[in-house]
């Protein structure tokens, strides 16, 4: 992520304020000319533009805060090797205080919700509008398999100098961002950094397989064997989950997104851990949560298949097994 996007939702508010510096200059124009009934319907105008501005440019800074809370969170868990205690609770602090466990970030320097607010507050105080912005904390939640919910309110009071043209605003304003590109931080933590790759959603959802008068065409599960495609998953771990190093979605997580899938699953590729040097065991089931996990999965071959380590098993994860979910339960040997 460029360092430029973080200087965007800035800039924005300082061509808000200089926009109304210009309005100043005309208000006192028009209370010369006009009278003050004209001159405050424009100000009131233009204070009420303003706050709209305001609340579109917050959206764009929480987005662009989240982002970077996310990639300082994962950077963190797969250079150290260590899993974060609370995934909610360390975001909210890289996005409110631009630290994790106290120490600063590099990629939150001067990018946290209330830098946004101070330095709004700051371009405003030159300026003839009385300006004040409060923020609540930031709530994050997981929104599906490929997306975090981050939500804020903020309250704007705003008004020219001799407080006769005001606004008042409370504002609920909630803002979905992708995790997809993103490194995973499970693979990450499994193989000690060695593994490292990117989530990317599967293009091949419920067309994994199909027939073609009587033959199995394979060509797009092994596309995503060989590829590592994530896909939603009921069992396997959710974003917040991998960043602690769960290997399934926990009920604290489920419980802030209810009755939404939010896991994630993928085939773990063991050509490549193999040619990491990381150690294989070619009798396991490849989906990485059971892959990863100590206990012992019943596996099997797929018929046509050409990629001869892959192994997938018949667990149920919803209302599918796997074999169902990705369209081998005919293939199993």
């Amino acid at each position: 992520m460029g360092l430029r996007k973080g200087i965007i939702y800035s800039i924005t508010s300082i061509l808000f304020i200089i926009a109304i510096s210009v309005v100043i200059i005309i208000y006192n124009s028009l209370s010369r000319s006009l009278g003050s009934d004209v001159s405050d319907k424009v100000v009131s105008d233009m204070i009420n533009q303003f706050k709209k501005n305001a609340e579109a440019d917050l959206e764009k800074a929480i987005t662009i805060v989240g982002k970077r809370a996310i990639l300082s969170a994962v950077n963190y868990t797969t250079t150290s090797g260590n899993a974060l205690d609370d995934s909610v609770a360390r975001l909210k602090e890289l996005m409110e205080n631009g630290t994790l466990y106290g120490d600063v970030s590099t990629f939150m320097l001067n990018n946290t919700i209330y830098n946004w607010t101070r330095r709004i507050q700051d371009i405003a105080s030159a300026t003839g509008f009385e300006l004040s912005l409060n923020i609540s904390p930031v709530e994050v939640r997981p929104y599906d398999s490929f997306n975090l919910i981050f939500k804020t309110n903020l309250t704007i009071n705003i008004s020219e100098k001799t407080g006769y043209v005001r606004i008042d605003r409370f504002v609920e304003k909630s803002v979905i961002v992708s995790i997809e590109n993103f490194e995973d931080p499970l693979t990450a933590l499994k193989t000690n950094g060695l593994y490292i790759k990117k989530i990317v959603r599967c293009p091949y959802e419920n067309n994994h397989t199909f027939q073609v008068d009587s033959t199995w065409n394979l060509q797009n599960l092994e596309d995503d064997i060989q590829n590592g495609y994530y896909h939603p998953s009921v069992q396997g771990a959710s974003f917040l989950d991998r960043l602690e190093g769960s290997l399934t979605t926990t009920a604290k997580y489920q419980n802030l997104a209810p009755g939404k899938t939010i896991g994630l699953e993928h085939f773990v590729n063991l050509q490549t851990l193999y040619d990491l040097g990381i150690p294989i065991n070619t009798n396991k089931t490849v989906v990485d949560h059971l892959y990863w996990d100590s206990n012992t999965y019943t596996s099997y071959r797929v018929n046509g298949l050409t990629i001869d380590w892959f192994r997938i098993d018949n667990e149920t994860d919803g209302y599918l097994t796997h074999a169902q979910i990705y369209g081998v339960e005919q293939l199993l040997i």
